[in-house]
């Protein structure tokens, strides 16, 4: 019998499914650079990039068939910088900068693929097909300002500086497929996830900073105070909306303050010349650092996030027809009264800061050889979490489901009880949750002869407690402990005795990825779930079940020739030189988890040149 495929299309391109296929992209890039010295005091540099890239299938995967990714593409993208510097007295030293960013993106279906063709994922399967869930435009834009003065003497250098960063994100998500996509179990459908399509949502971000730091050396001790003033400002500008499938026309106003937060960061760090001869250092340092955050913080609190592209509103499906079509009259109601709605939501929690602390040794061995011994901690405050008002505990329903391993246990399942579904009253409030980091670093550094040599390691774990939260569903294994995880990484250049020529060497030997196991429990698997069609949760601990180490070698050689008045500088260079495979994702869902949908980028070797006169 003659087997039939489904091929996908792309450019004229065919790749039937089961059959490898072609990620292909195009990126141009034209970059400009001037830098004029005014006179012996001041300097003036800017560059000027523009960049047109083009994705033709964004987000293959093992997991994601062609048919499914997009055509992701700017129009355009550029970058402009410009810097002035300037020597006012001996002792003074004053920099001032402007950059802009502005990137406008789109992501659109395949060729031949229809708007009306249905989106699916089978979460048995582990595979998304038949097209992409939306289709977007995305722009982007950040101004960016910063001035600082520098005062220094021979043992002293005091610096004060000023940052400035203002900028927009704004999404439209346009209807593809009837505004859903179809999911399947093992073939058979159960389930569509419906989106507010069309929708558009808009960020507005300001941040500002003002910083003081300090250098002070007294004999073999240096001191280097410093103190910060961060301000986050986020904000909605009015939007409007067309209505869709599922939804009526929209319109929300303003808001301002979402969220408006100041703070001061101290840090402080020291070192002691051990020896008295600049051959052993003692260093430390403490110092508190502000979560960094941008539009997507801001987009939580956006009305027109009535159902986000995250987390669409699931709901049955009978295909009645069984033309493999969802239409009205198949899909059962909302569950979630609160879809289509404007959420209310709210900030109320402090901004989120990392406490970063590190102790070192530093110690030349021989002349040309040093070693460095590090510790390093990093403790995360002030972790949010969501806390929907209208439900309490009580709320929640607990159910029980099999273990589908078969190793005779239960595993707890819980839904909100029907009759306490309504519109969320959402604030973000600040946990007791925590998570910290700890960890030894060991370098090596070497110079002889020309060649340089650093060779290092870095062993440490994560412990996280996330077990303050709104879903119960997620205190299965919300208290984690990796195990010590150690990454080793080894570079060198050596001169060649041939026209310059220079060979550079990277090894890197990396943790493999954790082995994740999920379960998707339907209405199918249990019928008493009524307000959820489906409850995903974890088979297996976090942070114990690891893939084998993977370990790349890079090589370059690169050149200089001089012919006359030009310098000709050629370059060669081979990406993981001896072609290894390790894994770096797979399916996750049982019982096709451990499915591998990427591996390590294949070799590459790049060839280029540079001509400078």
């Amino acid at each position: 019998m003659q087997s039939t495929k489904t091929p996908w299309l792309h450019d004229g391109l065919l790749g039937p499914v089961g059959e490898p296929v072609v990620n292909r992209a195009l990126h141009r890039a034209w970059t400009n650079r001037l830098t004029w010295q005014l006179d012996n005091a001041n300097k003036l540099a800017g560059t000027y990039e523009w960049l047109q890239k083009t994705n033709f299938t964004s987000g293959l995967s093992g997991s994601v068939r062609p048919e499914a990714t997009n055509i992701y593409g700017h129009r355009p993208f550029f970058y402009v910088l410009s810097k002035w510097t300037s020597v006012v007295r001996n002792r003074v030293f004053v920099e001032a900068g402007y950059s802009l960013s502005y990137k406008d993106y789109y992501m659109n279906p395949q060729p031949g693929i229809s708007p009306s063709a249905p989106a699916k994922q089978d979460v048995g399967r582990g595979i998304t097909f038949g097209n992409t869930s939306r289709y977007i435009d995305h722009w982007q834009r950040h101004d960016f300002l910063s001035a600082s003065v520098t005062y220094v003497t021979g043992s002293h250098s005091l610096k004060a500086g000023v940052q400035w960063d203002d900028g927009y994100d704004r999404v439209e998500n346009y209807s593809s497929n009837g505004s859903l996509t179809q999911v399947y179990r093992n073939g058979v459908p159960f389930s569509v996830n419906v989106y507010d399509f069309p929708s558009v949502t808009q960020a507005d971000v300001k941040n500002w900073g003002l910083y003081v730091q300090d250098s002070w050396t007294l004999k073999r001790l240096t001191l280097n105070p410093g103190v910060r003033w961060d301000q986050f400002v986020g904000s909605l500008p009015e939007l409007s909306m067309p209505a869709g499938r599922f939804v009526p026309a929209r319109r929300f106003a303003a808001i301002d303050d979402l969220p408006n937060w100041k703070h001061v960061s101290p840090r402080f760090g020291a070192s002691f010349d051990l020896s008295g001869k600049g051959k052993t250092a003692l260093k430390g340092s403490v110092g508190k650092y502000m979560i960094q955050y941008g539009s997507g913080l801001v987009f939580q609190y956006n009305p027109s996030n009535s159902a986000s592209v995250v987390t669409p509103d699931p709901r049955d499906w009978t295909d009645l027809n069984r033309d493999d079509i969802a239409q009205d009259n198949e899909i059962g109601p909302s569950r979630n009264p609160a879809w289509g709605v404007q959420p209310n939501r709210r900030p109320e929690q402090d901004r989120a800061y990392d406490i970063l602390s590190n102790v070192s040794l530093d110690h030349e061995l021989v002349a040309g050889l040093g070693v460095s011994v590090a510790y390093n901690r990093r403790d995360t405050k002030n972790i949010s979490w969501a806390d929907n008002l209208t439900n309490v505990a009580e709320d929640w329903q607990r159910l029980t489901v099999a273990d589908p391993r078969g190793n005779g246990q239960l595993i707890d399942v819980y839904q909100i009880l029907p009759g306490r579904v309504g519109p969320a009253n959402t604030v973000d409030l600040t946990s007791e949750n925590t998570r910290s980091w700890d960890g030894v670093d060991v370098t090596v550094r070497g110079r002889l002869r020309g060649a340089n040599l650093t060779a290092g390691t870095s062993t440490g774990r994560t412990k996280e407690r996330t077990c303050q939260v709104e879903n119960p569903n997620s205190l299965r294994f919300c208290e984690q402990e990796t195990p010590y995880l150690t990454n080793f990484k080894l570079s060198g250049t050596y001169p060649l005795p041939w026209w310059g020529f220079r060979a550079s060497v990277v090894y890197q030997s990396l943790p493999g990825i954790e082995s994740v196991i999920n379960h998707v429990v339907t209405r199918a698997q249990l019928p008493q779930l009524v307000t959820a069609s489906s409850v995903t949760v974890r088979l297996n601990q976090r942070g114990q079940e690891y893939l084998p180490r993977f370990n790349q070698v890079d090589l370059s050689f690169a050149g200089s020739i001089r012919v006359h008045r030009f310098r000709v500088k050629p370059q060669i260079d081979f990406f993981n030189m001896f072609n290894t495979n390790a894994v770096n994702s797979q399916t996750t869902t049982y019982p096709s988890h451990g499915r591998v949908t990427a591996i390590l980028p294949g070799r590459i070797i790049r060839v280029g040149t540079q001509l400078d006169f």
